[in-house]
């Protein structure tokens, strides 16, 4: 039996071998702010040094400019050096490219070392979850090799779909994800974005004055985006928030009201804290929305 590491990136919330052959590779999250006409810049790794309460705090400080960035290529490579003798294939699943370039620089590294394949599909963050999970598993039980996993990461983008709901798109503006002009008619109207998440990358996709109808502006976006998607056919819906307590009850009640329209299910709803690398690119008051269909 083949053993085989599974490398992913710090955008997915994992912890490095928070699982048994999963590597984690920290993305960097970058402050600059101006000190008597002296730039200061600091770096931070995700989920190392820099957590999601780190960014919450961060962001509220307007003097401050916050930039996220891929890991370091020496990094990477140092730890495919690290690990390559104890594995007989390595499975690298990055942060989709529509968001970084991360896969760039691992398809780069893949081309130096035989056993390293790079699993390219067309998400990030937590809602790498799904597939990092079923691979280990898969791994365990002997069952997984390449071209599966190729197969599989090509089939994620019809069953792994989500949206975000954006309170503050400053970040969003920095990222060059929304137009100034548009900024300006948005922050006048005082409305969250509501972005969405898929195969094409993030897309705007409507506004909304609060956070219960953001979430049904999203369930009519997952119900018109893929057919499928019904209480016969989830298999779980992940609302990815930060540590904000206030955000918190919000969420407590979008959950309910999700709920609420699919009585008789019996899929999983679940949450997790949004990585600091996201809530730097999303913003303070974010809120996604992962669907996850069964295979």
């Amino acid at each position: 039996m083949k053993k085989i590491a599974i490398v992913t990136d710090s955008s997915s919330g994992f912890k490095n071998l928070e699982y048994r052959n999963l590597y984690v590779v920290p993305l960097t999250v970058t402050s600059t702010y101006d000190l008597n006409g002296k730039k200061i810049t600091k770096s931070y790794y995700d989920g190392v040094d820099c957590f999601n309460s780190d960014v919450i705090k961060l962001l509220e400080n307007k003097k401050i400019d916050l930039k996220t960035s891929q890991a370091p290529l020496g990094e990477c490579i140092k730890l495919i050096n690290k690990i390559k003798n104890e594995y007989d294939e390595i499975y690298v699943i990055p942060i989709t490219s529509s968001t970084s370039g991360s896969i760039s620089t691992w398809k780069m590294i893949a081309s130096e070392y035989e056993k390293v394949f790079v699993i390219n599909q067309h998400m990030g963050g937590p809602m790498l979850k799904w597939i990092i999970l079923k691979f280990l598993k898969m791994s365990r039980e002997g069952t997984l090799n390449k071209d599966y996993a190729l197969r599989y990461a090509k089939k994620y983008k019809d069953i792994v779909f989500g949206s975000m709901i954006v309170n503050d798109i400053n970040q969003l503006i920095k990222g060059g994800r929304v137009k100034t002009l548009v900024k300006k008619i948005l922050n006048l109207l005082k409305v969250n974005v509501i972005i969405s998440l898929d195969e094409k990358g993030m897309n705007f996709n409507g506004i909304s004055k609060n956070y219960e109808k953001g979430v049904n502006s999203i369930m009519k976006y997952f119900k018109k985006h893929n057919k499928n998607f019904s209480s016969e056919n989830i298999e779980e819906i992940m609302f990815i928030r930060n540590s904000n307590e206030t955000l918190k009850q919000k969420i407590d009640e979008c959950i309910k009201y999700v709920k609420s329209l699919f009585k008789k299910s019996n899929f999983i709803f679940s949450t997790c804290i949004m990585p600091s690398v996201l809530v730097a690119h999303a913003g303070n008051n974010s809120l996604i929305i992962a669907t996850k269909l069964k295979d």
